[in-house]
């Protein structure tokens, strides 16, 4: 009867290590989906922050063209109005400073992979 109460004790420990095993295993797997989430958001993050950033550097160059071309008039035409030039190179100022700052987005959604 001893012997038989041992065994029980010790199927009932084995049955315990067992079920904690078992919680150290659903809680490994809650933590590492639950990171696979904020990698997957991190991503999505890097990928929205790259495109703006293309969009900017796209639009930028479109401007510094203008800016180009409006110069090269007014060089050509020196009574000409600078307003268009001016409002211009506002823009390009602008689009410079945005691009900054998406870098730095970017960068720093990099920073959280």
């Amino acid at each position: 009867m001893k012997q038989e109460i041992e065994i029980l004790k010790q199927e009932n420990e084995c049955q315990r290590g067992a079920s904690n095993v078992m919680l150290q295993k659903i809680t490994a797997f809650i933590e590492c989906e639950s990171k696979a989430s904020e990698v997957e958001a991190c991503q999505q993050k890097l990928r929205e922050e790259e495109r703006l950033v293309a969009d900017l550097s796209a639009e930028l160059q479109l401007q510094e063209a203008t800016v180009k071309q409006l110069r090269e008039q007014a060089d050509s035409q020196p009574t000409a109005p600078t307003g268009e030039m001016d409002e211009a190179v506002k823009v390009v100022d602008d689009l410079k400073r945005r691009l900054v700052d998406a870098e730095e987005e970017k960068q720093k959604a990099l920073g959280q992979l």
